[in-house]
C-alpha cells in the first residue's frame, strides 16, 4: 500500500471562505456565475440549477464573513455549520486529487479522512 499524507491541521483557519462557491460548482463555474451576478436572477428564472446553487453558496459566503468582521479568510472551528462547509471544501478538494492523481500515476484511490490528515490510499505498487 502507498500512502499520501497532505496536512490538514490549519485546515478550518486556511479557508479562503469565497471558495464556498468553488466547492458547490467548481472553481472555473464558480468564477464564471461571479462574473454574471448582475444577470443571475434571470439565470435563475431561466432554470439554470447551477446559477441557483452558485447564489446559495454566495449567501453562505456572505454570512461567515458577516460573522467575522467582514473577513474572509477561515471559518469558525466548531459550530456543525462549519463541519458541513469544510467537508464540502474537502470533497472537492478530493475530486482534484482524484482526477489529477488518476490522470498521471493512480488508477483507482481511496480517501479517507481523519481530522487532521486526507489519507489517499493505493493498493498496487504505481509504476512510472
Amino acid at each position: 500500500m502507498i500512502e499520501i499524507r497532505v496536512d490538514i491541521s490549519k485546515f478550518y483557519p486556511s479557508i479562503y471562505t469565497h471558495s464556498v462557491t468553488w466547492g458547490f460548482l467548481g472553481k472555473e463555474k464558480a468564477k464564471n456565475y461571479f462574473n454574471q451576478r448582475d444577470r443571475l436572477d434571470i439565470l435563475i428564472a431561466s432554470g439554470d440549477i447551477d446559477a441557483k446553487l452558485y447564489e446559495i453558496a454566495d449567501d453562505i459566503d456572505n454570512c461567515i464573513i458577516s460573522c467575522q468582521e467582514r473577513q474572509s479568510i477561515g471559518i469558525p472551528i466548531g459550530p456543525d455549520t462549519s463541519h458541513i462547509i469544510a467537508e464540502l471544501i474537502a470533497c472537492r478538494i478530493e475530486i482534484f486529487f482524484k482526477l489529477n492523481l488518476q490522470a498521471s500515476i493512480l488508477k483507482r484511490v481511496g480517501t479517507m479522512m481523519i481530522i487532521t490528515c486526507l489519507y489517499l490510499l493505493k493498493t498496487k505498487q504505481i509504476e512510472f
